[in-house]
């Protein structure tokens, strides 16, 4: 046996219909949908794209150590999110989920410095594609080696004496 659903519109009452038509002439600025409008434009706020859009800016406040290490990802690594954030950041507008669209725009951004640091750093090194790249110059400290003799100063006879025979 099949059943069909019917569409909402079919089980919604000519009695309800009135009174959804009453509350949309009495609030204009609240659409039928529960959304918002604002400036004549209507907005609806989702708890999916709250939750989405908090974890998009949890995830960008990630990205500010990796801005500020002086250790960075491979090329092919950041060039690929940059990629992702872009493409999933116009989606995300054009699903009217606008915060977290704000939110993948912001990782966009922070991932765009993090490929734009990766660049600078890399040089002609190819291997950059595939490795991380180490963005801090070297600081001369390389040189020195660890076969150097440090001069340890000889213990004082009386010391010695003393420590063994407590």
């Amino acid at each position: 046996m099949i059943v069909a659903a019917r569409p909402a519109s079919v089980l919604v009452s000519p009695r309800g219909q009135v009174a959804a038509a009453v509350r949309r002439a009495e609030h204009p600025h609240v659409p039928s949908d529960g959304g918002v409008t604002i400036a004549g434009v209507s907005a609806q706020m989702s708890w999916q794209d709250l939750v989405l859009a908090v974890g998009g800016f949890v995830i960008a406040a990630g990205i500010i150590p990796t801005i500020m290490s002086r250790v960075k990802p491979a090329l092919m690594t950041s060039a690929t999110i940059v990629v992702v954030l872009g493409v999933s950041t116009v989606a995300f507008a054009s699903l009217g989920l606008w915060l977290t669209a704000a939110g993948a725009a912001l990782q966009f951004v922070l991932w765009g410095i993090v490929l734009a640091q990766t660049l600078a750093a890399r040089g002609s090194a190819r291997d950059a594609l595939a490795q991380p790249v180490d963005t801090m110059p070297p600081l001369g400290f390389e040189a020195f080696e660890a076969s150097v003799a440090v001069e340890v100063p000889a213990s004082v006879p009386g010391e010695t004496e003393r420590a063994s025979a407590g």
